[in-house]
């Protein structure tokens, strides 16, 4: 083979190296698969569902944006451990965003009536302030700091001042399927009635969640608390909903727990029903 031979088989070689490179190039450019270097992570927050605190007993990992306000509300039906029966409603929740990845939050009392004694009575008021840390593609981690006030009738407040600290973190397994865990320390006391004796408690909660479709999402959880009460021990329960988003700001959400081992809540089960919006 003459050098003039050679020499065109090699630049041949190199275009056709070149024009493949390209395509190449531009099919990854192309992909849904594969994601470029400068893509912006997307804000697992952008929604009403993945922002919302209920019906779960786990906290969402997300705070309210700056300058909005994010109102819930619900009804519970319960069956009581041994006889009788219990409502509580409105379940209220404020939430108001500020700056910096916070959020200010308040838990009016909530109003209880029930067939056995004590018949009737409102719960503490509880004020706690959020921090969402950071988030990345699949992960998002926050902390919180709840205190509750001496405050509530004597059947369901509290006596005196309870404090609460939760680490949340959530973790995307696919856009559509996460998992949150949520480990807390609180210190807490009992109703007046019930001598206000003091407790105090580590409390870990699981939950899995699943979106269904961008409107609909399940989710399964199981949560306890290491001290139930003062001589109760160890207790843990299980809840399962379905959150319904009406318009992006607005969801609704039904929800069913069950008690799994011990004396958590005083219920054998209950059903509850509520709704969220965020305003501003």
């Amino acid at each position: 083979m003459d050098i003039i031979h050679a020499r065109k088989i090699y630049l041949a070689t190199i275009c056709f190296l070149l024009i493949n490179a390209n395509t190449y190039a531009d099919t990854e450019n192309n992909s849904n698969t594969v994601p470029s270097v400068n893509t912006p992570i997307i804000n697992p927050c952008n929604d009403i569902l993945s922002l919302v605190d209920r019906p779960s007993k786990a906290d969402s990992a997300c705070v309210v944006p700056y300058g909005q306000f994010d109102l819930e509300g619900g009804y519970q039906f319960l069956n009581l451990i041994g006889t009788g029966t219990s409502q509580n409603f409105p379940e209220a929740e404020f939430r108001i965003g500020l700056p910096w990845n916070n959020e200010l939050v308040i838990l009016p009392p909530n109003y209880n009536t029930q067939t056995i004694f004590p018949r009737a009575g409102g719960g503490a008021t509880t004020l706690g302030l959020k921090h969402e840390i950071g988030y990345t593609s699949n992960l998002n981690a926050a902390i919180e700091g709840l205190v509750t006030f001496p405050s509530g009738s004597n059947a369901f407040g509290s006596d005196e001042t309870g404090g609460a600290f939760n680490g949340i973190l959530t973790y995307s397994f696919t856009p559509s399927i996460s998992a949150t865990a949520m480990l807390g320390v609180t210190t807490q006391t009992l109703p007046t009635l019930s001598n206000g004796t003091r407790f105090n408690s580590f409390n870990p909660d699981v939950l899995v969640s699943w979106d269904i479709t961008d409107k609909v999402e399940t989710y399964a959880e199981v949560f306890g608390q290491t001290n139930a009460g003062p001589g109760l021990g160890y207790g843990y329960n299980a809840d399962i909903g379905l959150l319904y988003a009406i318009t992006h700001n607005t969801e609704f959400d039904v929800s069913f727990g069950q008690r799994i081992t011990g004396n958590l809540g005083g219920y054998n089960n209950y059903i509850g029903v509520g709704m969220a919006t965020l305003l501003g």
